[in-house]
């Protein structure tokens, strides 16, 4: 009896060591397939951010690429625009040279223009009078440019030619010896010669051009050939031969 009781109570003890036993081993078989199931998660979550990031890697290398070749091409256009713009100042450079030489050629042609317009016959004067005034008196103060500088001059210098180049007969008025203002016919030979006579053939003479204006000349006996020769260029004559005394300076 005595030894049933203690084999009775071995196997009660064995019993509890293997039911312990079963318990840990039941705990660690859990634990092994709870991280059995975490390392497939991480598994499948690497998997998943590993495409994530290669495609992200792609993108960046392509954006990297891209902004190289935008970097290169800027470089090649600064080179460009920095060429361009060194052509730009150096046709600025020219340009500036070249519109102070023209400006210069203008103040000496505004100068002369002034000067030889002293010695416009009276009609030219009048008719050109709106012109001369558009000359500026103090070029360096104008802030008229070159081309409108040159307006005046050109309208100026083309009218004195064409005049220079034939003959004008205008009416006017002169004083007589006496200070009688007399109403003459006179004739221009260009910008260097004049003739006048009054209707009577009494009052006659003939004028040039000096440094402030033209200086006439009274000369009555000169009034038949000038009132034939006004006759002739106005074709109330047959053409002629006529003689008059000119004075070369």
């Amino acid at each position: 009896m005595k030894w049933n009781v203690i084999l009775f109570a071995l196997l009660l003890a064995n019993a509890a060591v293997a039911q312990e036993q079963i318990a840990d081993a039941r705990t660690t078989l859990q634990k092994w397939v709870e991280t059995r199931q975490m390392a497939s998660k991480l598994r499948a979550d690497w998997a998943a951010d590993k495409e994530l990031l290669l495609e992200s890697i792609k993108m960046f290398e392509r954006e990297a690429k891209n902004l190289d070749e935008l970097i290169a091409k800027v470089d090649t256009g600064n080179g460009q625009v920095g060429k361009e713009r060194a052509e730009q100042e150096k046709l600025e450079a020219q340009y500036k040279e070249t519109l102070e030489k023209v400006k210069a050629l203008i103040l000496n042609l505004e100068k002369k223009t002034l000067t030889l317009s002293k010695t416009f016959p009276p009609p030219l004067a009048e008719k050109l009078d709106t012109f001369i005034k558009r000359i500026p008196e103090d070029a360096a103060a104008t802030k008229l440019t070159a081309g409108q500088r040159l307006q005046p001059l050109v309208a100026i210098l083309s009218e004195a030619d064409k005049f220079n180049g034939g003959i004008a007969i205008a009416s006017e008025l002169r004083k007589d010896e006496a200070g009688n203002t007399v109403q003459v016919s006179t004739m221009y030979l260009g910008l260097s010669q004049a003739y006048f006579t009054d209707k009577e053939g009494k009052f006659a003479g003939a004028g040039t051009p000096g440094a402030d204006g033209w200086k006439w000349t009274n000369d009555a006996s000169l009034a038949p050939a000038i009132t034939k020769a006004i006759a002739v260029y106005k074709k109330e004559l047959s053409a002629a031969f006529v003689s008059l005394p000119a004075k070369i300076q």
